[in-house]
């Protein structure tokens, strides 16, 4: 399964709901309202992790999904200009913010380089 490009903004990620693990009550990521009748799932850093579709939908994809996509590469987008994307691991997630560590061997970055961002992190993308 791959993402949308779709960004979530800071008003959708405001009125964004839980999806909660049923076995142990673990925060499985978010969906979040992007129309009228469609819901992204998303991480619990607020990036996309499939198509907006109908709340239940969106809740089946990150309910079959679990914790495994913050285990598998991300690319993260740079601000500097001329900089492509770089892979990315991630580090610590929460609603909050999101930490991710270089794992681009040739980017010529150190790999021990980290960056926290604030949710939602629009710059991430999943790498499945």
């Amino acid at each position: 399964m791959n993402p949308t490009p779709a960004c979530i903004d800071e008003q959708a990620w405001a009125r964004r709901e839980a999806v909660l693990r049923e076995e142990d009550g673990e925060l499985l990521g978010f969906v979040v309202p992007v129309a009228a009748t469609a819901w992204l799932p998303a991480t619990v850093f607020g990036s996309p992790l499939g198509a907006p579709a109908p709340r239940d939908d969106a809740r089946t994809v990150l309910e079959q999904l679990g914790l495994d996509p913050l285990a598998d590469p991300w690319l993260m987008e740079r601000e500097e200009p001329g900089a492509g994307p770089l892979q990315v691991r991630v580090v610590e997630a929460n609603p909050s913010c999101v930490t991710v560590r270089n794992a681009d061997y040739g980017s010529g970055l150190d790999l021990d380089t980290c960056w926290t961002l604030p949710t939602p992190a629009p710059s991430l993308r999943w790498r499945p």
